[in-house]
Order: C-alpha cells, then structure tokens, then sequence
C-alpha cells in the first residue's frame, strides 16, 4: 500500500527472452520498443492497481539457493528465472519478480490454493505467495500493451461509385 503510484513514469517488464519497456510522456503512456506508439493505457492502469492491491497469502524465507526452483532468479539468469516488473520515477520506485504459478487445491479441506510466487529483491530471503496470476503480463506479447483503439477506424458515412 505504500507504492507511489502517481509518481511511477517507467515500467519495465523483463523475462530471460524479451522485455517490454512502457513509459509516460506528459500524460500520454507508450511503448518504448514501438517507436513511442501508444500503449493501452487501461491494460497499465489494471497492472498498477494490481501491484498496488497485492496481498501476501503466504510469507517464506528462502535462502538464495532456493529461488531458482521458485523461478525467481533474475531474468539475466536463465531457465529458473522470473518476470520482473520494474517500476520507476525520477528513481526506481519498486522492482518484484513473478515467480512459478501455484495451483493446488487441499485433500482435507477442499480449499484451493491459486497463484504466483513474488519476490521483492530489496527484502532478501522472503518470498511471499499472493493470490495474483499476473496473466496479463507477458514480455514477450509486446503488441499486447500497444493501443488498438488508436488505429480503430471512423464509422463510414458514405461510398462514392
């Protein structure tokens, strides 16, 4: 809750083989990987909202040897890596890597457990389970964060012959 978020200007989203960078121009927000093209703007508010709403289910401590089996390592680490979301400002405001999906439902209870694993860096050994899929984010669809209504074309008034 503590996340500025009219203060972030910058999102970075990196995997091990893509990355998708969405940057604030005065009020208007685009895809740096696009020449600047609009991005879908609703698609950045809802991934704000998110990481500002994020809740831990779960909290444990991990030794740094145990991330990779987690997939939190950084993305510059290869196979067993995450997603990082960086977010920034006139400096780096937040940064978190999206870990391995959890989906589990309990015997004795019947309860489901659903989600990811999320890992700040700044808090070291503390990994935390949060109820988020984070399915919308994904370095590797660039196009999906590029504005479609930008090209939608206007209602046809009238066809010469």
């Amino acid at each position: 809750q503590n996340l500025a978020v009219n203060d972030i200007t910058k999102i970075l989203i990196r995997s091990t083989p893509a990355s998708v960078t969405l940057e604030k121009k005065g009020d208007q927000w685009s895809v740096a990987d696009r020449a600047d093209y609009p991005a879908d703007f609703t698609k950045i508010r809802d991934l704000i909202k998110i990481l500002w709403g994020l809740k831990a289910g779960q909290e444990t401590q991990v030794g740094p040897s145990q991330l990779g089996r987690l997939k939190l390592m950084e993305p510059s680490q290869g196979a067993d890596s995450g997603i990082e979301i960086n977010l920034q400002g006139d400096k780096e405001i937040a940064s978190l890597i999206i870990g391995k999906a959890v989906d589990q439902t309990n015997a004795a209870t019947g309860s489901a457990a659903m989600g990811r694993f999320v890992y700040n860096p700044a808090l070291k050994d503390r990994v935390y389970l949060v109820s988020e899929s984070f399915s919308s984010v994904d370095p590797l669809t660039v196009g999906s964060w590029l504005d479609k209504t930008f090209i939608t074309p206007a209602e046809i008034k009238e066809i010469d012959q």
